[in-house]
């Protein structure tokens, strides 16, 4: 029975996307305040801008991920040891 490829493909996608969702205010205020350069010209910042602000909720994300990270990885040891 080999079941370990498919777990370990499993996990991997899964930290993949908690890091993604981790990181993703991050990369949206990153990218949306570059544009928002470009177009108006203007330094973009929390101040003038609603998308600079969106990088204070990795605050929260960050945090989640990293805790989810733990559960995902504690249940797959878990379940690996008791095959």
């Amino acid at each position: 029975m080999n079941i370990f490829p498919k777990n370990i493909k499993q996990l991997l996608l899964s930290y993949l996307v908690l890091i993604i969702i981790g990181v993703s205010p991050i990369l949206i205020s990153m990218i949306g305040a570059t544009l928002s350069e470009y177009f108006t010209g203007e330094i973009c910042h929390e101040g003038n801008c609603a998308i600079a602000a969106i990088f204070w909720y990795a605050f929260m994300t960050i945090p989640l991920s990293v805790l989810l990270l733990i559960i995902i990885t504690i249940i797959y040891v878990v379940k690996f040891i008791n095959r």
